[in-house]
């Protein structure tokens, strides 16, 4: 027997309800998390054979990082602040070897402790006095291994003192490439490091870790803020592997 159409609706909104009571009921799945799928090899080797580049002025640091090449180790002196917008450019390194930039008191800093800022007499100082990182990395810049180092910024551009609140100055990161950097960096790691902004100085972010195999491990980034905007320890834009190992991140209230 044929029912005429309209008589068939009770049935289809029956079936209907049947199913989303039965599709409501069911257990939500729990989100799994995905595990590692690379490893990161941060195991402390520096390397031998190469220069060692005692550094003592900026305008020696300078130099060191231009004409320094994979395999040397450039020792910046403990105690000594070294102030300008300092850039790891990209050399050839057809064998992955680093460079090791390392302050001349690493030894004070145990391998595998994580630092604090108790520890800032044992570390040479990187500073940037405008808005542009203290280590810019250029495209294709790889296998450069920064240890015992504090880096930080004494920014005297943004500020407007009369503005109502007042703006802070500031400097958009500490360590890292600008966006779109092409070929991209790869092989960088932040170890035994104490990376900060300051209390009435913004900082978006310590690290900008816009490269693959970015590694930060035993260090210690403090007073990131930055006044109407997101700001990050960390912060990763594109693709890359990443990690973070007992390295530790806070902020501080913007103003007291």
């Amino acid at each position: 027997m044929q029912f005429p159409f309209a008589c068939r609706w009770p049935f289809v909104v029956v079936a209907v309800l049947l199913v989303t009571v039965f599709t409501g009921v069911a257990p939500a799945q729990k989100p799994q998390a995905t595990l590692p799928q690379v490893y990161l090899d941060t195991t402390w080797n520096p390397p031998v054979g190469g220069n060692t580049w005692a550094v003592h002025t900026a305008a020696q640091f300078s130099s060191a990082l231009s004409a320094s090449v994979p395999g040397d180790i450039i020792v910046l002196d403990a105690g000594t602040t070294y102030v300008g917008n300092f850039i790891l450019p990209s050399k050839s390194n057809p064998n992955n070897n680093w460079i090791y930039i390392i302050s001349s008191a690493l030894a004070n800093l145990p391998e595998g402790q994580r630092v604090s800022p108790a520890d800032a007499s044992n570390m040479a100082k990187i500073v940037t006095a405008n808005v542009m990182p203290a280590l810019q990395i250029n495209g294709g810049a790889n296998h450069w291994r920064l240890a015992g180092l504090e880096i930080t910024t004494a920014s005297t551009q943004g500020c407007q003192a009369n503005h109502n609140p007042p703006i802070n100055c500031f400097t958009y990161f500490l360590l890292g490439p600008q966006s779109g950097v092409t070929p991209e960096p790869d092989s960088f790691t932040v170890d035994r490091c104490y990376m900060h902004g300051k209390h009435k100085i913004d900082l978006t972010r310590a690290i900008e870790a816009n490269a693959s195999n970015f590694a930060v491990v035993d260090s210690y980034l403090d007073d990131i803020h930055y006044i109407g905007a997101e700001a990050q320890g960390i912060f990763q834009r594109q693709e890359g592997t990443e990690e973070i190992e007992h390295a530790v991140s806070s902020r501080k209230p913007l103003r007291a």
